[in-house]
């Protein structure tokens, strides 16, 4: 918890000593000041108390006999300051797992060895190779007591370290600390001098903590990348229009008012965005987008052009492995370096600051289901993403994460029609792209199916609606949407940038084979699904309808067979878990073994 004490301004208490009563009605001096002249004292503690005790025994004024409190204010102890899952004895309570401050849950952290206040410390996050990152991100638990105490540092090998300058003041409401600039880096080191100090007489009890570390790479794919632009001159290198400094520039040679200018990918990227800085501008500027650097095609064109920014809003994406601007016509002159003032010498150039290209991240839902009650929709939901959590990467997402695991599946790399199915089968989620599966199948603690009920609907094009006049997490306000933010939820678009040809919803977990099915069928392949017919698979009774023969009983797939004149003749049934026989009528149960229907 955390305790405030405000005194009136007049009235300063010089001497006072704080005590809290536990659970057993006994009382733990935590704050104790001999000579104080604050007006405001605060403690941060983690323990319980449900009585706080107040001695007060001199004012800094000797003459005011009167002990005035203008305020006592105490905050309940967030969730996230005591580690979740942890199962240990007392004495080691606050043990946890370094990966939790590398998690997509912001509700668990790693927390350092309690120890003494001077004993220092390191936690290094390693992110396996070397990567252009743009922001760095550490969220405190428990932080370290002043910002002296904590020390920020980078590498590449892990033999020279760099330190990087994290804005934030470390107190009691401000746990957020954030570097913005562009650092090639492999290793983040955080040393802690002094670690969190709970002044309630035990010091070695509770350890400085971090909710989560957050290494963004850096979103400019043009960055650091060499480029073809054959018309520069002297110490003007294509790459210093890519190096993120506006210090720096490429130029054409004087005299020369045409220029082309190729940013060239290794693979093929999603992008969305282009932002051009002229020092000196061109007046005609075309922009061209190739996915195998043979081919080009038009994005963005200007005539005419006065302004010495070309910008291409995010809206507009495109895929490309190769970028290509066409310059042509100078608006700008410069004199000749060794003749300046000569005005024979002053000619056309073109000269280019900073070319930023943006990789579209994504994020944005799909389809999905989400809950509606009473007045408030959207708060549970689950939802197909594209691009959330990793570029190019399907997802499921839900509320808070809850449901939601980076399946590591292969990036998406088609402008093609994409089959794409989530399957829940009891807490299992599985993922399937084009009849195969996509990923690793996890265990998502799915909702039950009567969590679906009648107040539930399908969404479209966006996570849940509770997002749809949200542009991103951070405009949550209030407590309606606490609780539902996850991932990348502050800065990944929410809605999704696409065409949608069609969606289904069935209910029941689909094997395999039935996705499989369902792909080849949308795809104009023979349909493998039980309603093939009943001269291909045996027909029984179902379960719930015993009066009605179908095939596989409605409880199995229908697999098709080809004889050699390629024509589906017969067939035989897979059973779902659960049911056998030639036609899927036999129903096994645990408890009382199987039985024929």
């Amino acid at each position: 918890m955390r305790l405030a004490f405000s005194w009136n301004s007049v009235n300063i208490c010089k001497r006072f000593m704080v005590e809290l009563e536990d659970r057993s009605g006994v009382y733990t001096q935590v704050m104790a000041y001999a000579d104080n002249t604050e007006a405001i004292n605060e403690v941060l503690l983690l323990r319980p108390a449900r009585r706080i005790r107040v001695w007060m025994y001199e004012n800094v004024d000797p003459l005011v006999t009167q002990f005035r409190i203008a305020e006592i204010e105490v905050w309940r102890a967030e969730d996230t300051q005591q580690p979740l899952g942890v199962s240990a004895e007392a004495a080691d309570l606050f043990t946890t797992d370094a990966a939790n401050a590398i998690s997509t849950n912001n509700f668990t952290m790693w927390m350092a060895a309690p120890g003494p206040p001077q004993d220092p410390g390191t936690v290094t996050l390693d992110l396996q190779a070397v990567y252009p990152v743009d922001m760095v991100q550490c969220l405190w638990g428990m932080q370290p007591s002043s910002l002296g105490d904590r020390r920020f540092e980078v590498s590449e090998d892990s033999v020279t370290w760099s330190d990087i300058p994290l804005i934030g003041p470390v107190n009691f409401d401000e746990k957020l600390e954030q570097f913005t600039g562009f650092v090639n880096m492999r290793y983040l080191r955080i040393s802690f001098v002094r670690a969190f100090d709970d002044t309630a007489n035990e010091p070695n009890k509770i350890g400085m903590s971090i909710r989560n570390l957050l290494v963004r790479l850096d979103q400019n794919l043009a960055r650091w990348h060499y480029s073809a632009a054959p018309t520069g001159v002297w110490s003007f290198p294509s790459t210093a229009a890519l190096d993120g400094s506006r210090e720096t520039y490429w130029s054409t040679r004087q005299g020369v008012d045409t220029a082309t200018f190729t940013v060239t990918f290794s693979e093929l990227f999603n992008l969305a965005g282009v932002y051009v800085e002229f020092l000196y501008r061109a007046l005609s500027i075309q922009l061209y987008q190739s996915v195998d650097c043979i081919s080009y095609t038009l994005v963005e064109s200007i005539r005419d052009n006065g302004d010495y920014v070309f910008y291409v809003p995010t809206t507009v994406h495109f895929q490309a492995r190769c970028v290509r601007m066409e310059l042509s016509g100078a608006r700008d002159r410069m004199w000749h370096p060794d003749r300046y003032e000569d005005p024979i010498s002053r000619l056309e150039v073109i000269a280019i600051k900073e070319f930023t290209l943006l990789e579209h991240a994504g994020g944005g839902g799909v389809f999905g289901i989400e809950d509606c009650y009473g007045s408030t929709c959207g708060l549970r939901y689950d939802t197909i993403t594209y691009g959330l959590l990793q570029p190019r990467g399907w997802s499921i997402a839900s509320e808070g994460d809850i449901r939601s695991r980076d399946v590591v599946g292969k990036p998406e790399n088609t402008t093609q029609l994409v089959h794409v199915v989530a399957v829940f089968g009891g807490n299992t989620i599985t993922l399937y792209r084009n009849g195969q599966q996509y990923g690793s199948s996890y265990n998502g603690s799915a909702i039950s199916s009567s969590a679906w009920n009648n107040d539930s609907r399908l969404v479209m094009g966006v996570r849940s609606t509770a997002y749809v006049n949200l542009s991103t997490a951070s405009n949550f306000t209030g407590t309606l949407l606490e609780g539902i933010a996850g991932l990348h939820d502050d800065s990944h678009n929410n809605f999704f940038s696409g065409a949608i040809h069609s969606v289904t919803l069935i209910r029941g977990a689909l094997l395999a084979e039935e996705v499989l099915g369902l792909y080849e069928s949308h795809f104009g392949k023979p349909e493998r699904a039980c309603h093939c017919g009943h001269r291909v698979c045996p027909s029984g009774p179902s379960r719930f309808l015993p009066s009605v023969q179908v095939p596989c009983s409605g409880q199995g797939v229908c697999v098709r067979n080809s004889s050699a004149d390629g024509l589906t003749q017969t067939g035989s049934c897979t059973c779902i878990p659960g049911y056998s026989g030639p036609s899927c009528s036999v129903h096994c149960s645990e408890n009382g073994g199987c039985c024929k229907v």
